[in-house]
């Protein structure tokens, strides 16, 4: 049986569950447009042309990351009207606010990520620093 939420009055649990739903929504579609984001850069800037090329690649980077903003903020907006559209109004998150704090916060930085997964990644940056440090300060300089 499908639960309702009931507009007039939302319970505290109806607002975690929507706000559950639309924070993996935006955490999904922000992941697919950066893993999309990287693949294109690494095809126009293998590691070699990187070095040779690093004010246009900078600028490439600069561009992803102003354009990940934008969507972000899209997607903010999305979801301000998918909750609206369903009855939970701001009014109704500020009256549920002090035991939403908390929950918000576990609710973004939740994460599948292992901490054999954050090792694995400090090894790989370590790695590569090793190789290819001091070729990309020489590039810079």
């Amino acid at each position: 049986m499908k639960e309702e939420i009931n507009a007039a009055d939302p319970t505290l649990g109806d607002v975690k569950k929507v706000l559950s739903l639309l924070t993996n929504y935006v955490k999904s579609k922000t992941m697919a447009f950066n893993n999309k984001f990287k693949a294109e850069r690494r095809k126009k800037f293998p590691h070699e042309k990187r070095y040779s090329q690093m004010a246009e690649y900078f600028r490439f980077s600069n561009e992803g990351l102003n354009n990940l903003q934008t969507t972000i903020m899209e997607l903010q907006k999305e979801q301000t009207q998918l909750m609206s559209s369903i009855g939970i109004s701001q009014a109704a998150i500020a009256r549920h606010g002090a035991h939403l704090g908390a929950f918000m916060q576990e609710l973004v930085f939740d994460t599948s990520v292992s901490l054999d997964d954050v090792k694995r990644s400090i090894a790989l940056k370590t790695d590569y620093l090793s190789n290819h440090g001091q070729r990309l300060i020489d590039s810079l300089i």
